[in-house]
């Protein structure tokens, strides 16, 4: 590759650190010196240097924490699944090499957007969860009843759940696969053919050579899934437990990303993982003090002591502790709200309606 640089801005060859999902989008060097022909081996011999393992630790680590603090301040839950096989995404993106490759912007490292895996969620509610495909859970979870705006029946709305980006909790390991189509010229050019005999080279057969494509792929990692509902009016009547199993399921069975069809990006529950864990052992021992509460220290604690529990605690361990009362405590707190006005009872009731607003 020709290019108009002194040799000591020349193209540096070996990236220890930085970004390198912007080495793949941005610096691609391996065009001849007309710009436009690659050979497959330059191909292989570029993407080599992505072979290893790709991300920042401490950052992965103090990314997927505040995820999860997020998450649980929304009342949503999170999880934590392993690759079982390769795992590939943005294949479909432009690239020079052919096939393109979906990097975090920020952390430089393989994701999943959180719109891939609504579709993937819904593609498995819609196909595989009889019971629970109605129309009313479509447009409950993900804002619609069809993806056909044309249908008689159609409604639309703001979707219930919020769906993050999947982020791997640790650096990741990438490696070269190679795909061998023997008919890609029938795949780019199928619909321009005119002669047989002239265009015999475009028709779909097994006689023709195959063309070695490489392409990046995930040989091993782990991914955060996390999804909450997006706002606490939608809280009490969404099932967040029952999202993430749908959501697990359909990793399981059918893959994220692409090549699925192939095997590829089928993924497993690690429920022994370091994040999960932690935030079980998080909600058992809010679960524990909470439980200890008489109804008194109850209605002290949410109507006089809310802050201070907050400024001591943390608001995520508040968020929980509420989520837990308003499940095992319904009747006491709906009771406060025919209190009279300047009472305590009365004064919880509103702190809490308050807090609900705030989160």
């Amino acid at each position: 590759m020709v290019l108009p640089l002194y040799q000591e801005n020349s193209f540096v060859s070996n990236y220890a650190s930085g970004n390198m999902g912007l080495v793949f989008e941005r610096f691609f060097n391996k065009f001849d010196a007309g710009y436009n022909k690659i050979q497959a081996d330059r191909k292989i011999e570029w993407l080599r240097q992505f072979n290893k393992n790709i991300g920042d630790q401490k950052i992965l680590e103090s990314f997927a924490n505040q995820q999860c603090l997020l998450t649980k301040a929304l009342g949503g839950e999170y999880r934590v699944f392993d690759t079982a096989y390769h795992f590939v995404t943005g294949m479909g993106y432009s690239h020079p090499v052919e096939n393109g490759f979906a990097w975090h912007p920020i952390l430089g490292v393989p994701y999943l957007t959180g719109s891939t895996i609504k579709g993937m969620v819904r593609a498995w509610v819609e196909n595989w969860e009889d019971d629970q495909s109605d129309k009313d859970r479509l447009l409950q979870w993900f804002g619609s009843t069809s993806k056909n705006p044309t249908e008689i029946s159609y409604e639309s709305q703001t979707g219930d759940i919020i769906f993050f980006d999947a982020i791997p909790t640790e650096p990741v390991k990438l490696v070269t696969d190679i795909m061998t189509p023997h008919m890609g010229r029938w795949y780019a050019e199928g619909d321009q053919i005119n002669n047989i005999d002239s265009d015999a080279e475009k028709i779909p057969a097994d006689w023709h050579d195959p063309i070695p494509i490489p392409f990046l792929v995930v040989e091993k990692a782990s991914f955060l899934f996390s999804v909450a509902p997006r706002n606490p009016t939608v809280m009490e009547r969404t099932n967040i437990d029952q999202v993430i199993e749908s959501l697990g399921l359909a990793l399981e069975w059918l893959g994220a990303g692409a090549k699925t069809a192939s095997g590829y990006g089928q993924m497993i529950s690690n429920d022994k993982h370091d994040l999960v864990i932690a935030g079980k052992s998080l909600e058992e021992q809010v679960r524990i003090e909470v439980d200890s509460w008489s109804d008194l220290k109850i209605t002290e604690n949410i109507g006089k002591n809310y802050n201070k529990i907050i400024k001591s605690k943390g608001k995520v361990w508040w968020v929980i502790a509420m989520k837990h009362l308003s499940e095992t405590k319904a009747d006491l707190i709906n009771g406060w709200s025919k209190e009279p006005k300047g009472s305590l009872k009365k004064k919880a009731f509103n702190k809490l309606k308050k807090s609900h607003n705030e989160l």
